[in-house]
Parts: C-alpha cells; sequence; structure tokens
C-alpha cells in the first residue's frame, strides 16, 4: 500500500454545466496519481461516455479493454477501444434521474516517468442507468511524463453542475 495520499485539487462543478475538468502542471513529485469523482452528462438522452485526455494530447495513442457486467440484466462482457482519449466508462445522463452520478476512480501508474509508456486502471459503474460494474485497462503510448489530466463526456455532452472530481498524488512508500 502506498505512504501517502496527497489530495493535489478538487474542482466541483457549480452554477452552470462545464465542457470537462481539467488540471494542468500537474508536479512530477509523485509515484502515481489517482482522479476520483462522481461525474454526469448534461446530455438529453442515452449515454455519455467519461473520456480522460492526458497532456492535451488528442491523438490516437490511447487504448484501453474493458470488462463489465450489469448484475440487473445477468450479463457481462467485454470490450476494446482505440481513440483520441482514454474511455473510462459510461456518463448518466439527464433522462437518467438527476440524481445518478457515476463513480469514478483512475489511476495513472508511474505517471511522471519518461521511459515507459503509461498504464492506468479504471474502476466506474457500468451502464449509467442500472446496477453493475466496470474495470478498465489502459495504455497511453508515450514516454511523455503526465503533467495534465482532461475529464470530459466523450459523446459530447458538458458535465453536470455538481460534478465532483480530485486529483490525489501518491508518495512512494
Amino acid at each position: 500500500m502506498p505512504g501517502t495520499y496527497e489530495p493535489i485539487a478538487t474542482y466541483t462543478v457549480s452554477g452552470s454545466s462545464a465542457a470537462d475538468i481539467t488540471f494542468t502542471s500537474v508536479s512530477g513529485t509523485y509515484t502515481d496519481i489517482i482522479v476520483v469523482g462522481y461525474v454526469r452528462s448534461t446530455r438529453a438522452a442515452g449515454i455519455g461516455a467519461l473520456g480522460i485526455r492526458v497532456n492535451n494530447d488528442s491523438s490516437s495513442l490511447y487504448s484501453s479493454t474493458r470488462i463489465y457486467s450489469n448484475t440487473a440484466a445477468g450479463t457481462a462482457a467485454s470490450d476494446k477501444f482505440q481513440g483520441s482519449y482514454l474511455e473510462i466508462g459510461e456518463l448518466a445522463s439527464a433522462s437518467g434521474g438527476s440524481s445518478i452520478f457515476v463513480p469514478l476512480i483512475a489511476h495513472f501508474n508511474n505517471y511522471s516517468n519518461t521511459t515507459t509508456f503509461k498504464t492506468v486502471l479504471g474502476t466506474t459503474r457500468h451502464s449509467a442507468t442500472s446496477v453493475g460494474v466496470q474495470q478498465m485497462i489502459g495504455l497511453y503510448r508515450s514516454t511523455s511524463a503526465l503533467t495534465e489530466f482532461k475529464i470530459y463526456d466523450a459523446y459530447g455532452g458538458n458535465l453536470a453542475v455538481g460534478t465532483n472530481v480530485t486529483l490525489y498524488g501518491i508518495k512512494a512508500a
């Protein structure tokens, strides 16, 4: 278990929706970074995609594999994704009820190392309107240190009022 979790920054969407939450100028003094929050989309219907983009890089260097279950339907499945962001999971929309926020945990391992690609482990709820769980393992195929983290609805909705995200740094044990 890591020695210390230190909150670096917290952002809560208030007043009106936000296109994204972006943490910039993240110091390289930690071993890992963890993004923790509760998020919701303003999309009128359907689901959103909880996306994370690092270093303002919109190239196709991201890939992920998700394993998920929907306990209400008694189903389980997996899929792969490659694109211009890490797809952590699904986001609840306005049609899903006003109180549904999706939990988010994304653990970026060895984020400041400049000799290896970056891996991320994500946990969220699967299917923004039902009970389920989703695990994601992702890869950002760059050796650049990660200094910026952008959280947003990759399907085009904004983040709803009440969305709350905290960035934590983990110090070595």
